[in-house]
């Protein structure tokens, strides 16, 4: 590099390596461009390990404060990708790290990482199932939950019949008292707060306080049938993620194939969240043994609120829905 300076932009990096075979690119990433690190990523024979490549790549491309390498990597990442033999581990890798960076960056940047996810995913081999398909399981413990949590005045608002401060209190003040006197209406609105990011809950107290509240969540959600909610509010995915875990993961399989009960459920109680929809969510929905009919009334409900939902959120129904359900391994013919 030192004999081409500023001329080395122009060359690949098997052209590099022709001229200076002892050449190695992971010592001089400061100096490679955003077409020789996709290069590097993807088609670059080397004796290092792949997933220490990529790691080494995109840590070098994210800490720095500019972003505009690591967006055009980005873009020739599709490009170079069709240039090599990816095996479904890089694949697993590259959208990890993709979303390990979604955090950190721009909107701008958080846009071209699910352009870019969408694009690669059409390539990956059919085996490959970038996200694993499965339900997990919030674990709640209310000692652990409630330690330190003071649920006294929010106790004495309920006990005297709820105001409309719901949203003053604390989604834990709420997980960690008794709910007995709580009504359908009061739960409504507790649902439909707008929460800022540092006090929109965890998903243990959410599961907590809808357990304690299992007795009027269904009217409750009937109550917001006709809500909409804000798509950037983070209480709105942990709250749907919950739901799934105390409603949803209790029905059997001929209920989540009855057109009736998804018309019910997804279109309609549920149909204020799903704008927020989780990756979570969408994996253990493929999972549950749907039918061809159902599945296709899912994709159509989501289809109605997509409008509304982030580009990230978009591309997860792809990723962790349409795909994991049409490649998984007993999905029957579905009809276009």
């Amino acid at each position: 590099m030192l004999n081409l300076g500023p001329f080395s932009e122009f060359l690949s990096l098997q052209q590099l390596l022709a001229l200076n075979p002892y050449f190695n690119p992971l010592e001089a990433l400061q100096l490679l461009t955003p077409v020789q690190d996709a290069e590097l990523v993807l088609t670059f024979p080397t004796s290092v390990e792949k997933s220490v490549v990529i790691n080494m790549v995109f840590d070098y491309l994210t800490k720095s404060p500019d972003e505009t390498d690591f967006r055009l990597f980005l873009r020739y990442l599709v490009y170079y990708h069709f240039q090599g033999k990816i095996p479904c581990s890089s694949y697993k890798l590259l959208f990890a790290r993709m979303d390990l960076a979604i955090p950190t960056v721009s909107l701008a940047a958080a846009s071209d990482i699910a352009i870019t996810k969408m694009q690669l995913s059409l390539y990956t081999p059919p085996s490959c199932l970038i996200y694993t398909s499965e339900c997990n399981v919030t674990m709640t413990n209310e000692t652990d939950i409630c330690v330190g949590v003071n649920s006294t005045v929010l106790q004495l608002h309920l006990s005297g019949g709820m105001t409309k401060r719901v949203c003053d209190f604390a989604v834990e003040e709420f997980a960690c008292t008794s709910l007995s006197t709580l009504q359908a209406a009061d739960l409504a609105a507790v649902l439909a707060c707008n929460r800022s990011s540092n006090s929109s809950g965890s998903r243990p107290a959410w599961k907590l306080l809808l357990s304690k509240a299992s007795n009027v969540l269904d009217a409750a959600l009937d109550l917001l049938t006709n809500t909409t909610l804000d798509p950037s509010n983070p209480a709105v995915s942990v709250i749907l993620d919950s739901i799934r875990e105390i409603r949803l993961d209790t029905f059997s399989t001929a209920s989540l194939n009855d057109p009736a009960f998804i018309q019910l459920w997804f279109n309609q109680r549920l149909r204020p969240f799903l704008l927020a929809v989780s990756p979570d969510f969408l994996s253990c929905l493929s999972t549950k043994g749907l039918d061809c009919s159902t599945y296709q009334h899912i994709v159509q409900i989501l289809s109605s609120v997509q409008p509304r939902m982030t580009l990230t959120r978009q591309i997860s129904v792809y990723t962790h829905f349409i795909k994991a359900y049409l490649t998984s391994n007993n999905t029957i013919e579905v009809q276009n």
